[in-house]
């Protein structure tokens, strides 16, 4: 399994996110990789460039993208 977590680094938390995702995915067998936004609208081109490199699992962290993106079962990025 592939799994891309998009990072929103000025909207998430004061925890070390990298180190949970290392330590959860690491124990699974997980491949993960993140994508880092920088300015508004770079976590839906992240998120459609990640379904288009076959990834089985796209991810947000941070501010309003974690709400408002969602794959649909046919792969699809869609803005909700």
């Amino acid at each position: 399994m592939r799994v891309k977590v998009i990072i929103n680094p000025a909207a998430g938390q004061a925890e070390p996110i990298l180190n949970v995702l290392n330590d959860v995915f690491g124990r699974a067998g997980i491949e993960w990789d993140v994508a880092i936004t920088h300015k508004s609208g770079d976590g839906l081109i992240a998120a459609r460039a990640a379904a288009g490199q076959g990834y089985d699992l796209i991810g947000a962290y941070g501010g309003a993208m974690a709400r408002h993106l969602r794959r649909s079962s046919s792969g699809a990025i869609a803005a909700v």
